[in-house]
């Protein structure tokens, strides 16, 4: 599975070699009031300038999509060579970025926003009310869910998500 939240950050961080270009070009776009006193990317500037301006948002898409796309078919030229049947992306913008369009499917996980604010909270140490402004600024108008071949509520506890995927796994396998 490739996690495209998670490797977002990776694509902006000016220590990596993938990282490199992506943090050029949000720092081209918007200035260096983005940049802390170590010269890394203050995603905290970032966000807070994405809520007084939310339009701005489009511009980081712009920009970061295309760097997705390279790694997201990366991955494929590693997942094909493995003999990988099934392969998983994951991300909550995937529609934002375009890059459901070069998928063969969506799977559209299904959650509260509480539980949502609880599972983003965790996952990047991040205050709960912190989390609802970041939520709300994902445009809800271009959610995944219009493109999704299958639905799943997320509500319940991993394990039961897990089994959930796993018989649709085999389902897609078993083909």
């Amino acid at each position: 599975m490739l996690d495209l939240d998670q490797l977002m950050p990776k694509l902006i961080d000016r220590t990596t070699d993938i990282g490199r270009e992506g943090f050029e070009k949000v720092v081209k776009i918007f200035g260096a009031s983005i940049v802390d006193s170590r010269g890394a990317l203050d995603r905290r500037a970032l966000f807070k300038r994405f809520l007084t301006q939310p339009q701005e948002k489009e511009k980081l898409d712009e920009a970061m999509g295309p760097l997705l796309l390279k790694q997201l078919n990366a991955q494929r030229v590693q997942w094909k060579s493995s003999g990988q049947a099934l392969c998983f992306v994951a991300g909550s913008r995937l529609v934002e970025w375009k890059i459901h369009k070069e998928l063969h499917g969506i799977c559209f996980l299904e959650a509260s926003l509480e539980e949502r604010v609880k599972r983003v909270a965790k996952r990047d140490a991040m205050g709960k009310d912190e989390v609802r402004l970041m939520l709300g600024l994902q445009d809800q108008s271009v959610s995944a869910r219009p493109f999704a071949k299958v639905i799943w509520s997320n509500d319940a506890t991993l394990a039961k998500l897990l089994k959930t995927v796993d018989a649709f796994v085999d389902s897609r396998l078993s083909k």
